[in-house]
């Protein structure tokens, strides 16, 4: 008691600092958040102000509503491409595989084999070889990339079948360059057809379920028929065995 009776002043003192502190700080947080609070709007009443002077510049409901429409496109075309780059090569080389190149080779061979016997049954003329050497074994190391190059010259003479373009000269796949998560595979590509097949060709390769990106075009006019050389990049993911 005698304690507290002789430092009585000094506790209360203490105390009486603490709540002042402590309101101090209160207030300095309350005072910050207002200023805050006041800034956002005076913003709101500029862009009020704004929208007076231009009231073609408002938010409408048909501009709401349109807005929102093109949201939905463009999450749509996103989500479409998001799916393609989930597509992986149709080829991969399992990891217990001793002879990844002669897993090429059969997997070269069964791939011509079909693109002969669709491109006979459809009156298409295309090259026997697609760009890859039919004797030989490459090395193992080669077998990764040619697997790529093979998976997108596939993919390509699907869409070739699919407008049913009558005659093509030459497919010729590079190598595959590595861009992030994928790989670009440069394919140089002729054919010679009507203009308005070379039209739907073109609009196939936009539509196609591969991505494929068109770097140059060139026409040349042959009588009736157009022959077209054309550079193309197709994108494809390689799988990665465990």
């Amino acid at each position: 008691m005698n304690f507290l009776r002789k430092y009585s002043l000094f506790i209360t003192l203490f105390l009486t600092f603490g709540i002042i502190g402590s309101g101090l700080y209160i207030i300095q947080n309350l005072r910050k958040k207002n200023e805050s609070l006041l800034e956002e709007i005076e913003r709101k009443r500029e862009e009020i102000r704004e929208y007076e002077l231009h009231k073609e510049r408002a938010p409408t409901v048909a501009l709401l509503a349109k807005l929102d429409r093109k949201k939905v496109a463009l999450e749509a075309e996103y989500r479409g491409l998001e799916e393609k780059f989930r597509t992986y090569s149709a080829f991969a080389v399992a990891k217990e595989e001793k002879f990844p190149n002669l897993y090429f080779k059969e997997s070269l061979y069964v791939t011509l084999d079909g693109i002969a016997e669709r491109a006979k049954k459809k009156g298409i003329n295309i090259p026997s070889s697609v760009g890859f050497s039919e004797t030989g074994l490459p090395t193992n190391e080669q077998v990764p990339n040619l697997l790529l190059q093979l998976d997108m010259v596939k993919k390509l003479i699907d869409v070739i079948m699919e407008t049913k373009i009558s005659a093509v000269g030459s497919i010729t796949p590079g190598a595959p360059t590595p861009v992030a998560f994928y790989k670009e595979v440069p394919i140089e590509l002729t054919i010679t057809d009507t203009s308005f097949n070379v039209a739907k060709f073109l609009e196939a390769l936009g539509k196609s379920p591969a991505i494929f990106i068109l770097d140059s075009l060139t026409l040349t006019k042959k009588g009736e028929m157009v022959a077209a050389k054309l550079t193309i990049k197709g994108m494809v993911r390689e799988r990665k065995e465990e």
